[in-house]
C-alpha cells in the first residue's frame, strides 16, 4: 500500500471500512500529531488506569461552516468544546476522545490542517 498523498489526496469510501486504509489514515495522519502510548496501540478501544473517584467522559461531534474561520477552525473548536464540557462538570480533563465524520472526497490536506489544529489545542490544554 503506497503512502497517503496528504497534499493532493482525498478521503475515499475505503478509509471508513475499518481495515487497512482506516489504519493507514490513523498511522500516517493522526499518530504523527497525537503521538501517545494509547493511540499507538492501534486498537478501536483502549484500556487505561484512572485515578480513584468519579470519572466524567464526553465525546462531541462538532459541525460548523466554514471549517476554517477567523481565529480558529473546527479542529480547535472541537477540542476546546469537548474539554469545556468535562471542565463544566467539575472534572479535570485527562484524555481526549474525538468523533470524526468525513465525507468521501474530503481533501486530505484540509484534514491534516484540522488534525494539527486539534493536536495543538490538546497540547495547549495538557490533554493528550
Amino acid at each position: 500500500m503506497s503512502r497517503l498523498d496528504l497534499k493532493n489526496g482525498v478521503i475515499e469510501i475505503v478509509h471508513g471500512s475499518g481495515g487497512r486504509a482506516s489504519s493507514q489514515l490513523i498511522e500516517e495522519l493522526f499518530i504523527p500529531h497525537f503521538d501517545n502510548e494509547l493511540l499507538r496501540q492501534g486498537n478501536d478501544a483502549t484500556a487505561f488506569d484512572i485515578p480513584a473517584g468519579r470519572m466524567v467522559i464526553t465525546t462531541d461531534a462538532h459541525v460548523v461552516s466554514p471549517l476554517f474561520f477567523p481565529g480558529g477552525d473546527i479542529g480547535s473548536l472541537s477540542v476546546h468544546g469537548t474539554i469545556n464540557d468535562v471542565a463544566m462538570s467539575g472534572a479535570k480533563p485527562l484524555y481526549l476522545s474525538a468523533s470524526i465524520i468525513l465525507e468521501e472526497g474530503f481533501p486530505l490536506a484540509d484534514l491534516e490542517k484540522i488534525v494539527i489544529s486539534m493536536a495543538n489545542a490538546s497540547r495547549t490544554a495538557n490533554v493528550p
